[in-house]
């Protein structure tokens, strides 16, 4: 009956290591890339204000964060300036992004700032 036991809990032991090791793995794999192209609509072109040559042109998305400078990075909603430049150490630090859920390991960059600007960038690949 012990040795039944014994069996039966290593077993146990076994499968919750394998699920704990596959929940790590899975948790840091790359979900495929999807690309969103947003253009304005002809009615929002014409109803938007002329431009001036001090004002930047509308940025083109999605936005490759493995290639964007600092600039193109500031533009994206809730990013900014210090955070773009957090993005360029990491990518600088790391290389280049895999898939931009890798966003989420620079600093000042969780969740729900990742899902306000997933639709808006890509890693280019």
């Amino acid at each position: 009956m012990k040795k039944q036991l014994s069996s039966v809990l290593l077993l146990m032991t076994a499968v919750f290591l394998a699920l704990l090791v596959g929940f790590f793995l899975g948790r840091n794999a790359c979900r495929p890339e999807v690309s969103v192209s947003i253009t304005r609509s002809p009615q929002a072109v014409a109803a938007a204000p002329s431009s001036t040559p001090s004002q930047a042109a509308d940025p083109v998305y999605p936005i490759d964060i493995n290639t964007a400078d600092r600039h193109q990075l500031a533009l994206l909603p809730g990013i900014g300036e210090v955070l773009a430049d957090r993005i360029l150490a990491y990518r600088d630090a790391h290389g280049s992004f895999p898939c931009v859920e890798e966003l989420l390991n620079v600093e000042g960059i969780g969740t729900k700032k990742l899902e306000e600007i997933l639709d808006l960038i890509t890693t280019g690949g």
